[in-house]
């Protein structure tokens, strides 16, 4: 043991710290930059890199009057070259240094310039009794672990801010330090031994120099300055001129963020439990960068301006459907691909109608996907009920007996039959110009049959008439035997939006009484453009009403699907025209960028779980931003896709 007066306090620890090899433990009420820095400099020299721990005092503002910005300058710095740690306590005014176990410097000298280069009369002790400086760890690291009458704060990149007045159990008002924080990040923080986790709001910023003061009772009741300052500037007799510039003088001030966020609850492993007690002002809030809570299920992107990893559960989408709705261009169906891929391996399958073919090609030259079999649908006419088959010839010309005529029920029984069996178009018409040839009173509507299959010829192609039952064999084979992962019915070629929504319906209708049949499809269907197969109203030349096979089966899958795993994925630009009926079974939504009244108000009316909060953000979102909510996701969040 050894007695250091105040001239060689610092010359002794510079020397004890050349000697450290694994850790070096500073407790200083206060620190000068200077005098960190000649410590570490002496460390440095030799080339060993031991672990630092800094205890310091954050009591009352004058404490960082003494231990200036500098000195965490300085710190930073020296991050390059050591693992340091830094914390601040409550109650310390305790002066120490442990070197590794050799050395132990204990004394009434602070770290600052006044304590070390003899300003003051100081006096330490120099300590290289082993169990000494092993007591003295002890002490050290039980102030550190927070043992200690007082708090303690550890610092980390990651705090982002202090809780500040007023101090409530379900919502919280933040001091921001950092602004990479956004509306709809999370935040955590710790209260009553247990870990919090909060939601962004709303963001404002204060300028110190402007009237208005951050020091408030609620966003909603800013307390202002003195009315002096308001009346000097807004006398009504004084010049706008004048009034500008005065201010632009008011507005060079340094800018202050403040957030409010929504108290979540307190985190037990994926669970969250209600906030019922206030939270303590002062409290350090961090940005959530790993949590359980979104850890279930495949990945679909992160908070923005945070690692927090945002992820969906396919059982939940599977079993209770979701909705994916957003204008042309933000980015809902770069999404839907994107999402595709994730869930191929958890699914048996997935069933894709693809109304303008894009899915194939995107997902084999964007995702470098190829578990994909492009199943392209050529042009044809297919119609599954007698009436929908006649209202289309007739859209052509055709003109038909009287309906009280023998040639008429003759007629009808021959479509009827046609629609039953699968019969082309072509042999259809053949047997309805033998009807008419046979009764010379309808002979000459022969003509009309003929000028209209020429028509039909020419607008769909030939092969259209024909190829009815090849094309019903290869969706039949697609469905029962593709050997891929993720099967794209195309349907680019098929030109008119009727025969369109009536091959989906044939297709939803198989996949039902399929997945009924095996009783765990365990498969989901995305139906691209839902509007254009399930729509609330008549949809250009689509009707709404139980005649719609495609609607009729997507209400039927949207509400019995999940009995036998057979999920749904309703796509849409314009919610407004999706059947409602379709959207309220969906129980999880993926919303990007909505900006027409109309779907806004839909989405508000007919999905349970989505707020007004969020509606009222989501013309404002940026392509490729989306709110996830519902039952696929724990907590509702604003999420950048990638």
């Amino acid at each position: 043991m050894e007695i250091l007066e105040y001239d060689n306090i610092l010359s002794k620890l510079c020397e004890c710290a050349k000697c450290c090899e694994n850790e070096l433990l500073i407790c200083s009420a206060w620190i000068t930059a200077e005098g960190i820095k000649t410590v570490l400099d002496a460390i440095r020299r030799f080339g060993n890199k031991p672990k630092i721990k800094v205890l310091l005092r954050a009591c009352e503002p004058k404490d960082f009057e003494i231990t200036e910005h500098d000195v965490f300058n300085v710190l930073n710095f020296y991050k390059n070259y050591f693992d340091i740690s830094i914390a601040f306590h409550s109650h310390l005014h305790a002066k120490f240094v442990v070197v590794d176990d050799k050395y132990a410097i204990v004394g009434s000298a602070n770290l600052t310039e006044s304590g070390l280069r003899g300003y003051n009369i100081e006096v330490a002790m120099l300590i290289d009794d082993k169990d000494s400086i092993e007591r003295l760890r002890e002490y050290f690291f039980k102030i550190w672990n927070n043992e200690t009458k007082g708090n303690i704060i550890h610092l980390s990149d990651e705090i982002v801010g202090f809780v500040s007045n007023p101090g409530m159990a379900n919502s919280i008002e933040v001091f921001l330090l950092d602004p990479r924080v956004c509306e709809g990040a999370f935040l955590t923080f710790h209260h009553n031994g247990k870990k919090y986790l909060a939601r962004v709001e709303k963001i404002l910023s204060w300028n110190t120099d402007f009237f208005l003061n951050p020091f408030t009772q609620g966003f909603e009741n800013p307390l202002f300055p003195q009315p002096r300052d308001f009346s000097f500037i807004f006398d009504h007799e004084k010049p706008k001129e004048w009034q500008i510039g005065a201010l632009i003088t008011r507005s060079k001030g340094e800018d202050l963020l403040t957030a409010k966020a929504t108290v979540l609850g307190y985190l037990e492993g994926r669970k969250l439990k209600p906030s019922l007690s206030p939270i303590k002002v002062g409290t350090p809030v961090m940005l959530a960068n790993d949590l359980q809570v979104f850890s279930k299920g495949v990945k679909i992107g992160n908070v923005p301006n945070s690692s927090l990893d945002i992820c969906i559960d396919v059982e939940e989408i599977k079993s209770k459907h979701m909705a994916v709705l957003g204008t042309t261009g933000s980015g809902k169906s770069h999404f839907v691909k994107l999402l595709i891929t994730r869930m191929a391996d958890h699914l048996h399958k997935i069933f894709v109608l693809d109304p303008h073919g894009e899915y194939s090609r995107y997902l084999k030259e964007i995702f470098n996907f190829d578990d994909v079999d492009d199943v392209e649908i050529p042009n044809t006419i297919i119609l599954f009920d007698h009436e929908k088959l006649m209202d289309f010839l007739k859209s052509y010309g055709v003109c038909f007996p009287h309906s009280s005529s023998n040639a008429y029920s003759e007629i009808q029984s021959k479509l009827a039959e046609g629609v039953t069996n699968c019969k082309c178009l072509k042999e259809i018409i053949s047997e309805i110009e033998s009807i008419l040839r046979k009764d010379v009173k309808y002979k000459h509507l022969t003509n009309y049959l003929t000028n209209a299959k020429k028509i039909i010829e020419e607008e769909y192609g030939s092969e259209a008439l024909e190829n009815q039952g090849e094309v019903l064999k290869t969706i039949d084979n697609a469905i029962e035997k593709s050997s891929k992962k993720v099967v794209v019915f195309n349907m680019r070629n098929v030109d008119n939006p009727i025969i369109r929504s009536e091959i989906a319906g044939y297709i939803l209708r198989k996949l039902f009484i399929l997945g009924k049949k095996l009783g765990d499809f365990n498969s989901v269907i995305v139906l691209e453009e839902a509007h254009n197969f399930a729509p609330e109203r008549g949809y250009g030349e689509l009707s709404a009403g139980r005649e719609n096979l495609s609607k009729l089966y997507a209400e039927k899958i949207a509400s019995e699907g999940r009995k036998f795993g057979l999920g749904l994925i309703v796509v849409s630009q314009r919610p407004a025209q999706v059947s409602k009926y379709v959207l309220s079974q969906t129980n999880t939504q993926v919303l990007f960028r909505i900006i027409n009244d109309n779907d806004l108000n839909a989405i508000e009316k007919s999905i349970e779980s989505v707020s007004r909060n969020i509606v009222d953000k989501l013309s404002d979102l940026k392509t490729g931003y989306a709110f996830v909510t519902g039952t696929g996701i724990e907590i509702p969040a604003l999420v950048e896709i990638r």
